[in-house]
């Protein structure tokens, strides 16, 4: 079963602008697509940084790629073009989640530690108060929890809304629970 927390699988629909094809091309892990569709994007300001301004839901495109673990298209992201991987989404969808904390969620150890190589905050918190450690154990990331535990992330954060251990309880994550929480 799934977190209830768990939110960021959006459709994405071409709209024609272009938009919505760099959305779901950072979803889908098409770093060709996603850098030509850049490049049209960006002919009107030359901005590149104004791609992540576009976005699904309060989700930019740096989160849609690190809740699927693509992490070619995280790199190019974070390092050509400035992505922050601690930013945190807006609005009822994304609730503060930054890049980092949704790549947790994708169970891929290495997008995870990409982000955490790359100035991922441990203990910061979304809108309800999970962190990184939250968004693993709630999913049921045992690999990604494993993980961050090896790097020192608090495990008794709880910002009202319970420890991670808690998080795990709650969504009967039960391979989670063997882990040292």
């Amino acid at each position: 079963m799934e977190a209830p927390f768990v939110y960021l699988r959006p459709t994405v629909e071409d709209d024609g602008t272009g938009e919505r094809v760099l959305l779901k091309a950072a979803l889908g892990g098409n770093l060709g697509r996603l850098k030509c569709t850049i490049q049209k994007l960006t002919k009107r300001n030359g901005d590149l940084s104004a791609i992540f301004s576009i976005n699904t839901n309060g989700c930019n495109v740096l989160h849609l790629a690190a809740c699927a673990g693509h992490l070619e298209v995280c790199r190019y992201l974070v390092e050509e073009l400035g992505g922050d991987v601690n930013a945190p989404g807006f609005g009822d969808t994304a609730l503060g989640a930054t890049p980092f904390m949704v790549s947790a969620q994708s169970g891929d150890v290495a997008t995870v530690k990409y982000f955490l190589d790359h100035g991922g905050d441990l203990v910061k918190a979304d809108d309800k108060g999970r962190t990184v450690l939250h968004h693993a154990a709630g999913i049921g990331c045992c690999k990604v929890i494993e993980f961050l535990l090896s790097k020192g992330v608090p495990v008794d954060i709880d910002c009202g809304r319970g420890t991670p251990l808690f998080w795990a309880a709650l969504t009967s994550s039960s391979m989670v629970l063997p882990v040292p929480l």
